[in-house]
């Protein structure tokens, strides 16, 4: 909290939002005059104005009270000019280490105000959506909370970023009709990352895809290309010498080589970026390697328990954080969930099982057509 001023009429800043979570909205509530959406737009649109036209001492109470809540607050005279901050940008959340997703669930609770269940469905969800329309000092106060938790907050413009469109089906027929009618609005497909792909579209020719394709059922994925990340698997080597060079070049140590290219196919690479994944694909493909990009928020998983620890917490487990019915788990393992998971609710439920003594193995699911 800065200094208090002295003398005349005094307004109350919010500069961040500090270590504050949404339940402050309620709180404030009850004795800011502002509606509980403008108070919101305080926290996360900050800069944001509270209360005005108070006195010295009075504005000094309140902004030590909102100081006590983790609100990051200033005290400033009336006359001194004042922007509010706006709401540019939507943030994302990168997710790194699966056993630390519990740790995040409860902060994006504490962050976003939603209830357990739709808050885990934002954290499984991939890419992985936070907030909208929250301004810039207010993201990078929100960035520290979420990298103690080994995650990093991805912000972007939604306006001026750039998008892809990846269109699936559930058949090669219903492939080959979008195909062709994405050509005859004269619009150009490429495969990349296992599915057909528009490729670098604008904000508004990415809303106008969703309008035209969108609305039929799970067919459409339009991806903000500041948050798509690839895996890159190794399929076949041929000539061992270039293809382990470009290997140690990816960071992989150069005395796991040998053995990793007898277990192929493998990920050599994970959570890359569009221009990385495809570089690093052209260089090895160069060398003669057979090489497959996958995006990440297209993959699609099932789960194989290895060994049941404890039966009631492997199946109360199943049922809340893979959100599906829990099987009876009788007879001998290995037990197949079929999901299918996103790459997150997969991990975070692997790690999850694993606490309880479960172990579980990740079954990748093929892209349909």
């Amino acid at each position: 909290m800065s200094a208090e001023p002295a003398g005349g009429a005094f307004r109350v800043v919010v500069q961040s939002p500090g270590r504050a979570g949404f339940g402050v909205v309620a709180a404030l509530d009850r004795i800011c005059p502002l509606p509980a959406p403008d108070i919101a737009a305080a926290l996360f649109r900050s800069p944001g104005c509270l209360f005005t036209r108070l006195g010295a001492e009075e504005a000094g109470r309140v902004a030590e009270r909102l100081a006590e809540a983790g609100l990051d607050v200033a005290v400033e005279p009336e006359e001194q000019p004042f922007v509010a901050g706006r709401a540019e940008l939507d943030l994302a959340l990168e997710l790194r280490d699966p056993s630390r997703m519990t740790a995040l669930w409860r902060e994006v609770i504490h962050t976003t105000g939603l209830d357990g269940r739709s808050a885990r469905r934002l954290l499984v969800a991939s890419p992985c959506m936070l907030l909208g329309g929250v301004s810039p000092a207010s993201a990078q106060a929100l960035a520290g909370r979420f990298e103690a938790l080994d995650a990093r907050l991805v912000a972007f413009d939604p306006a001026r970023a750039t998008y892809d469109a990846w269109f699936l089906a559930d058949s090669p027929t219903l492939a080959h009709r979008q195909v062709e009618a994405l050509r005859l609005s004269g619009r150009q497909p490429t495969r990349w990352a296992g599915a057909p792909c528009v490729e670098a579209l604008t904000a508004a020719e990415a809303s106008k895809l969703w309008e035209e394709w969108g609305r039929r059922g799970d067919l459409l994925r339009v991806v903000c290309r500041a948050l798509s990340r690839f895996d890159l698997r190794l399929e076949a080597a041929p000539n061992l010498s270039p293809t382990a060079q470009l290997l140690v070049e990816l960071g992989i140590p150069e005395r796991v080589i040998p053995t990793l290219l007898q277990r192929l196919p493998v990920v050599v690479a994970s959570g890359l970026d569009t221009e990385t994944a495809r570089a690093h694909a052209a260089r090895l493909e160069a060398a003669g390697a057979r090489v497959t990009v996958e995006a990440q928020h297209l993959q699609r998983f099932a789960l194989s328990l290895q060994q049941v620890a404890r039966l009631d917490a492997t199946r109360e487990l199943l049922s809340i954080f893979g959100d599906v019915t829990a099987p009876e788990l009788s007879g001998p393992p290995p037990h197949r969930i079929p999901g299918p998971f996103t790459a997150p609710a997969a991990r975070w439920l692997q790690s999850e099982l694993a606490a309880v003594g479960t172990t579980s193995k990740l079954i990748r699911l093929p892209l349909e057509p």
